[in-house]
């Protein structure tokens, strides 16, 4: 079996952001054709017209380019399960918003995961993400336990560069199109969530994979060298600029 997943970006008003992303992209190393789709959701802004003008006229150097500009406003959750439905046309895809940056060899190791939890029922996604915080616990430091491997799993999803197949996709999509107006717009007390998860806005999408990993009990996969970092410019989730969830990238392979 073999693999060839596209890359989609997520974009909307950050020029600065989706600019830096696809420098990044363009510096990093592919084994053959690889096929780049740009999503820009609609905001009527100068800044969203700069994006779109500047994303119709990049030269991807690497296989086929396709842009997708909406033409309403979709918000952040609709528009990244649009993405996630990606992978019902091209098999598999790597999800980048757009203030990520990522390592000269996240395609590599985006593609060996791939087909490493394909055939795994409990792995729900990869992430090219990862962490040297306790993400919902105050920020405090963490380390996974060096177990010899290059790898560990969490049972929370990755939102900062992630991979998914069609099969680990359409599981979940499956699960979340099953659910209430209600749930969808506030999700219930009886779900395993901490109160800051469940409490996030409701433009995030990523709660509800979480809950999602937790009622099917599935995990994530991630690297202990990560392949994205967050620059967290501000935006619809962020609302200041900080370097707080940067983190070296591996170059190796």
């Amino acid at each position: 079996m073999s693999v060839n997943p596209t890359i989609v970006v997520v974009a909307f008003d950050r020029y600065r952001s989706v600019k830096r992303l696809l420098d990044s992209l363009s510096q990093a190393i592919y084994p053959s054709d690889v096929r780049l789709v740009i999503s820009v959701d609609f905001k009527n802004s100068e800044g969203n017209k700069k994006v779109r003008d500047f994303v119709e006229s990049f030269d991807w150097g690497f296989g086929a380019k396709e842009v997708i500009l909406h033409e309403k406003n979709l918000g952040l959750r609709k528009h990244v399960l649009s993405c996630g439905d990606l992978t019902q046309k091209y098999g598999s895809v790597i999800v980048l918003e757009d203030d990520l940056s990522v390592g000269p060899q996240f395609y590599n190791y985006a593609t060996e995961a791939i087909l490493f939890a394909e055939n795994d029922g409990s792995i729900a996604g990869t992430s090219l993400y990862t962490h040297a915080t306790k993400y919902y616990l105050r920020r405090l430091p963490f380390t996974p336990v060096a177990d010899g491997y290059d790898n560990f799993y969490l049972q929370i999803a990755s939102s900062w560069g992630q991979t998914w197949s069609s099969s680990q996709w359409s599981k979940f999509r499956d699960w979340y199109d099953q659910l209430s107006a209600d749930e969808l717009k506030n999700i219930p007390a009886s779900a395993k969530l901490s109160k800051t998860v469940a409490n996030w806005p409701s433009c995030s999408w990523l709660k509800y994979f979480n809950w999602y990993l937790t009622v099917s009990n599935r995990y994530f996969l991630f690297p202990r060298i990560a392949h994205t970092t967050n620059n967290n410019d501000g935006g619809t989730n962020m609302t200041r600029v900080s370097p707080a969830w940067q983190i070296p990238l591996g170059f190796g392979s």
